[in-house]
């Protein structure tokens, strides 16, 4: 269960409500090779607009496999593999689209029908690790979202790479750099034509390049300094995005 609420009380822009439970079943070869089988169920409340409550059937499966390692193990190259699946029913009503024949350049807004939305939300990625005189990753994330609501679908691809190494004096260093790209099949709805704004639910969800440098300063205290650009690449709204953060913060840990 997840349960967030905003820290000054009331409903914040993202607090939400995540019930659920899954049966999990390990099946593996030693730690070299292990497959990872859950299936279960959600109850998703989404506290500032209930229209994108959800509940259903999940489930997912994952294999992690160890594919070359040097006798010592200091040097190996890991793959994880993910393939998952959401039967969504949500406490709101499909849209429907233009009524047919409608002209393509005629101005026409989403209208709502008596039907339950309904998603399939699948989700597969692959990733490859390396580890030796320093740690990489590399991976490939698509999501693909089929709703019976005009203009929910979804097609969401992201390229993910990584380095961390220690450079010098103690100090470890990591860059990440995320392309993503979204694509909806068939647009995206405006109820109102004079309103063009259009919102998503994961604006933190976008390309970006980070860069984190790290030292420990005694076996419980480290510090931190991160720097961060973000932006948003071919957005079916003809909006742009910009996001930059320099962050210094000191960390304790036992």
């Amino acid at each position: 269960m997840t349960d967030s609420f905003a820290v000054l009380g009331g409903v914040g822009a993202r607090t939400f409500r995540n019930l659920g439970g899954d049966a999990v079943l390990v099946l593996g070869h030693h730690e070299d090779h292990r497959v990872t089988l859950e299936l279960g169920g959600r109850d998703f409340s989404y506290k500032p607009a209930h229209m994108f409550d959800w509940r259903g059937p999940v489930g997912s499966a994952r294999y992690d496999g160890l594919l070359w390692h040097t006798d010592d193990r200091t040097r190996s190259l890991e793959i994880i593999a993910i393939a998952g699946l959401d039967a969504r029913r949500f406490d709101s009503h499909a849209l429907a689209g233009c009524a047919p024949g409608t002209a393509t350049n005629a101005p026409c807004s989403a209208t709502e029908t008596s039907l339950r939305r309904r998603d399939r939300y699948q989700r597969a990625s692959v990733e490859l690790r390396w580890a030796g005189g320093l740690v990489a990753t590399g991976s490939y994330q698509l999501t693909v979202i089929d709703s019976n609501s005009f203009a929910q679908s979804l097609i969401r691809q992201r390229v993910i790479g990584a380095i961390t190494m220690e450079l010098f004096g103690k100090l470890l260093g990591t860059a990440t750099a995320t392309l993503q790209i979204d694509q909806y099949p068939e647009g995206i709805p405006i109820e109102d034509e004079r309103q063009h704004e259009f919102t998503s639910l994961e604006d933190e969800n976008r390309s970006s390049l980070q860069i984190l440098l790290a030292r420990e300063i005694s076996p419980a205290w480290s510090i931190e300094t991160r720097a961060a650009v973000w932006r948003d690449f071919a957005n079916a709204a003809g909006m742009s995005f910009r996001r930059e953060l320099v962050y210094l913060g000191v960390v304790y840990s036992r």
